[in-house]
This record gives structure tokens, sequence and C-alpha cells, in this order.
């Protein structure tokens, strides 16, 4: 198991116990506006990190499920449009789409045998 998933495992139980506990303290009307505005910035922060880690390529023995290709390398949006001679510095690839004219590809197994 990888550094993010334990993380991200240990969150999401933190985040759990953070909801009983404060449902708790909240029947018990033991917080006050203050300390509730405190607890709020905890939530969100705590949210915030799982949505950050739930982001996160997670890694595979297989390689990624998808990549895109940049065909114009590190370029300007507006030098898409431009021919390109292909060299090894004009292609590049990311985990994510970052110009529209992005080629994705999908891992072949995933491709010859589609579940979604």
């Amino acid at each position: 198991m990888n550094t993010n998933t334990i993380a991200l495992d240990a969150l999401k139980a933190a985040y759990i116990t953070m909801q009983h506990m404060g449902n708790v303290l909240n029947n018990m009307d033991a917080v006050d506006e203050d300390e509730d505005a405190e607890h709020d910035a905890a939530f969100e922060a705590v949210r915030a990190a799982i949505a950050a880690l739930e982001a996160q390529p997670q890694p595979s023995a297989q390689g990624p499920k998808e990549i895109f290709l940049q065909l114009h390398g590190d370029c300007l949006p507006h030098e898409t449009d431009l021919p390109v001679v292909y060299t090894d510095d004009s292609v590049t690839w990311c985990w994510h789409r970052i110009n529209d004219s992005d080629v994705r590809y999908i891992r072949a197994d995933l491709a010859a045998n589609p579940k979604d």
C-alpha cells in the first residue's frame, strides 16, 4: 500500500470520527459559536485534503489507465495549430488533459475490454 493510500484512508477514518464527535458535542450543547467556527475550518481542511488525495493518480503496476499526449510539447495554446516536426522534445504526456488539442490514450487492455 502506498503512502497516498494510507493517508487517504487515515483522513477518511478521522473525518468520520470527527463527524461523530461533533454530533455528540452538539447534542450535549457543549460547544459555543467560536468553537463551531474553528471546528468548521478543521472539517473543511480535512475535506480539502481528502479531495486533493483523491485527485492524485493512483499508482499501478500496469501503468496509468489513460494518458494525454501533448503533440506540440510544452508550448503556448495558440501554438498548437502550428505544424510540428516530431522530435523527442515535441511530444510530451500528462495523466490529465492540458490543452484542447491533447490526444487521449487508453491503456490497451482497458480499451480492448471496456466496462463503462
